[in-house]
């Protein structure tokens, strides 16, 4: 607050201005829009604007700014000017302040839910309260992914930035708040989603059948697949009473990103999303058909695990998702032309890293997973990043033994530890996102000089 103002002076000179707004539909409509990008809505604002001497002088300053500056938009007056209250400083603050999500959570994972079952090999279902809902949403455990959610919307802030916000249809959301309110909304499934490979222990999920209890571990990315405008509606009507009673069935899922796109697609056809959306949800990564060709036709033909991590013991050493993930961050594919290309040069780089370490990957693999990372599932990531670095920077592939036998693979190295292929007491983690990305940086970052490898 600026010197000589007071929060308690704001607020009287707002009480007449809420209401004159309060009862204008068209100035409310105006009111609730212009608030609406900083997650500010109808159940809030009409919580605040019932008694708003009492309800204003307990809320957030970020949050009183907020209304001053909206309410000055629809009826200005230099007394009331938000600016002459509070500092530059506290402008800049309150631009990114949310409301729905906690400053200092209360909540975190290992994330324990219970009277859920387990419906299939990656689905479960279970009964959660609103309130707990709520909750697991303010504390920021609930993610919205713009990889594979609804369109994204974009908010210029104060200070220039333009921030990706999710696009929802305020009209929606306050139905749904209204709805809660009157203890007439529909108990319906909202979907979240572990993300596999973002724990920081290889599982997203573990389950106990016989104690109906699910355990989202720690690390995970929980991100809501369907159910946003939902979610933020139940968030609305909770604040404006925190004793509403209802429960919603949530289905949790444990899908990589490709197989996340395609459940949405399906939900898709019966929640409205746009047609170019969903067209993109469906359409099969052409990154997939460069692994699909390198499984066919390289020396790692049924090599590549389908499922989420690889046995060993199969002949296994990566899975289709490490390949096809990484193909799709580091190389640019935009037609099926391009994908045979790029198939092609993965196809003989794969030959000439097998044909260099024939042992490592095919005649005595299994001995060799036991003692070396050169091998392991993640390490292809890196190899993927060392195939277009040889590329881009005219070193024929034949080089690859030379590059790699200056890398020290054994596993007493600390820096596969650091790395995440290893827990702390030397046994093999199950890959993580975490784990490919420092793989990705270190094959980044080394420099190869014909032949020459220096870490």
């Amino acid at each position: 607050m600026r010197r000589g103002k007071s929060t308690e002076e704001l607020i009287e000179k707002l009480v007449p201005v809420i209401e004159d707004v309060r009862n204008n539909k068209a100035k409310m409509k105006i009111l609730e829009s212009g608030l609406e990008k900083n997650y500010i809505r109808y159940g809030r604002i009409r919580k605040y604007f019932l008694n708003p001497k009492e309800e204003l002088s307990q809320i957030d300053p970020r949050e009183l700014l907020l209304i001053t500056k909206q309410l000055n938009v629809i009826k200005p007056d230099p007394e009331v000017h938000y600016s002459a209250f509070f500092t530059d400083k506290e402008i800049e603050s309150a631009e990114l302040f949310n409301p729905t999500i906690n400053d200092e959570p209360d909540m975190d994972f290992p994330l324990t839910l219970n009277n859920f079952m387990q419906v299939s090999a990656n689905v479960y279902i279970g009964v959660l309260d609103i309130k707990e809902i709520s909750k697991i949403y303010t504390n920021r455990l609930l993610r919205y992914n713009f990889d594979y959610q609804r369109e994204a919307s974009h908010v210029q802030r104060a200070n220039g930035t333009i921030e990706k916000v999710p696009k929802l249809n305020v009209n929606s959301v306050k139905d749904i708040a209204k709805e809660t309110l009157n203890g007439t909304l529909s108990t319906t499934t909202l979907t979240w989603n572990a993300l596999a490979f973002s724990s920081e222990d290889g599982e997203e999920i573990t389950f106990t059948p016989s104690k109906m209890r699910l355990t989202i571990n720690k690390g995970t990315r929980l991100d809501i697949l369907d159910g946003m405008h939902r979610i933020n509606g139940i968030v609305d009507a909770l604040h404006e009473n925190p004793n509403l009673e209802h429960n919603m069935t949530i289905m949790i899922t444990n899908f990589d990103t490709a197989e996340a796109q395609k459940h949405l697609a399906q939900i898709s056809k019966i929640n409205e999303i746009s047609r170019e959306h969903i067209k993109s949800l469906e359409k099969t990564r052409l990154s997939d058909f460069v692994v699909d060709q390198i499984n066919k036709k390289s020396d790692l033909k049924d090599r590549i695990a389908t499922g989420k991590t690889p046995n060993i013991a199969h002949k296994e050493l990566t899975t289709f998702n490490i390949l096809s993930s990484v193909i799709e961050e580091e190389f640019t594919i935009m037609t099926k032309i391009e994908a045979k290309d790029i198939s092609e040069e993965l196809i003989a780089f794969f030959d000439y890293l097998v044909d260099a370490f024939p042992e490592e990957f095919i005649t005595n693999y299994q001995e060799t997973y036991k003692e070396s990372a050169i091998n392991d599932p993640n390490m292809f990531a890196g190899y993927i990043v060392l195939a277009k670095r040889m590329r881009n920077e005219g070193i024929k592939y034949r080089k690859v033994k030379d590059i790699l036998s200056n890398i020290d693979f054994k596993l007493d190295n600390p820096m596969w530890t650091d790395f995440g292929i290893l827990n702390k007491n030397g046994t093999r983690k199950s890959p993580t996102i975490k784990t490919r990305d420092a793989i990705k940086k270190f094959f980044n970052n080394i420099e190869v000089v014909e032949g020459e490898t220096i870490s």
